[in-house]
């Protein structure tokens, strides 16, 4: 699935050369995932699995 640019800083090299889902345990609910810009540090919605996470940081808007 393709990551869009960071809605933060518009930063499409650093998306595609360097983007990183983090695993974060400190959920309710268990694993959450979460893109993060590896250029400004904009974080995106958690999701339950990467896919859930990807498509929520297509979606976020700054």
């Amino acid at each position: 699935m393709k990551v869009q640019d960071c809605p933060f800083c518009g930063d499409a090299s650093g998306l595609k050369n360097r983007w990183a889902i983090l695993e974060a345990s400190d959920t309710s609910e268990g694993i959450a995932w979460q893109v993060v810009c590896s250029f400004c540090g904009g974080r995106g919605p958690f999701g339950a699995n990467e896919e859930a996470a990807i498509l929520a940081w297509n979606r976020r808007q700054p």
